[in-house]
């Protein structure tokens, strides 16, 4: 293993042990930012699938992650079901709905496909507010804690480590999901697709199963945001947070993993900095999206790899 090979994985390892740690020497505030950023990071993946790797250029994501909320959110105040039942329940509805909306992209690309996605947002956007009578409305409603099975700590350390087990199963299974045979079939989807059937590629399968995976992962973060939070509000699931995704894609680096990361850490960061100064971190993600697709088309992960062309993940390598 070459050197900066060997940083890159020292640091991950140093980087879970602090997230490990931290909980036990920060404040409960700190705590919360630093789950909502873990969120962000799956959310950031989420998002890096399709547009990334599949080269679609969907922006449902966002849709994605308030059905995963909201249905687990309805099953636990409602239907009085238990959370470990009624979150992949709401992921799994976010993966079918997913799959449901990868059917315009075996048709549309570009941004015929965007539009088609945006609408989505938009009708779903319009659904949480409308459906009163399940979604309470522009009120929302609160959710519970779910039930730890009595550990000896906090319910908000829980939650934590809850979405850090969650972040590094997910970036478990997309590492070596990419770095597949399907991985390489997502990489001709998006650089050659007219060529992908002449190589043995089923293009269909693989747009639905790469918007399915995207919107399993999206529904599994909106859970961990619902119970984050202890709120569920239609406002967490509009088009402004799309483009805090967005640009959370484009300045980590798009079609990396560690862009996802570098890019939801950011941006997370730079909102709880600016949070103070009404107004001024809509300005701020603004300003950074167009900067770095002027200058740093590839994202700061892009701009690392041309300095160390061996940290390139395997199916982007010569």
């Amino acid at each position: 293993m070459d050197r900066p090979q060997f940083v890159l994985r020292y640091a991950a390892v140093a980087g879970i042990a602090v997230l490990a740690i931290a909980p036990w020497t920060v404040s409960l505030y700190k705590v919360h930012v630093l789950n909502i950023l873990i969120i962000n990071i799956i959310m950031a993946t989420s998002l890096n699938l399709i547009m990334g790797y599949a080269g679609q250029f969907a922006k449902a994501n966002v849709a994605f992650m308030g059905l995963g909320a909201y249905t687990m959110g309805v099953l636990v105040t409602r239907a009085d079901w238990s959370f470990w039942i009624a979150w992949p329940t709401g992921a799994l509805l976010a993966a079918g709905v997913g799959t449901l909306v990868a059917l315009p992209a075996l048709r549309l690309r570009g941004l015929y496909l965007a539009i088609i996605t945006i609408s989505f947002v938009l009708i779903v956007h319009w659904s949480f507010l409308h459906a009163r009578f399940i979604t309470g409305g522009a009120t929302g409603f609160s959710v519970p804690h779910p039930n730890y099975f009595g550990l000896p700590i906090p319910n908000t350390l829980a939650t934590y480590y809850l979405s850090l087990l969650t972040l590094l199963g997910a970036m478990w299974i997309v590492r070596n999901l990419v770095a597949s045979g399907f991985g390489r079939a997502l990489l001709c989807l998006a650089e050659q697709e007219l060529v992908a059937p002449a190589l043995g590629i089923n293009v269909y399968r693989t747009k639905i199963a790469v918007f399915a995976l995207s919107g399993l992962l999206a529904g599994f973060a909106g859970g961990l945001h619902a119970i984050t939070l202890q709120f569920i509000d239609p406002q967490n699931f509009w088009l402004l947070q799309l483009v805090v995704q967005l640009c959370m894609v484009a300045l980590g680096g798009v079609a990396s993993i560690l862009g996802s990361v570098l890019g939801a850490s950011i941006m997370t960061l730079l909102i709880e900095i600016l949070r103070a100064f009404k107004g001024l971190w809509e300005f701020a993600i603004g300003g950074i999206l167009l900067l770095t697709i002027v200058f740093f088309p590839r994202g700061i992960a892009g701009l690392i790899e041309h300095f160390f062309p061996t940290l390139r993940e395997r199916r982007h390598r010569p």
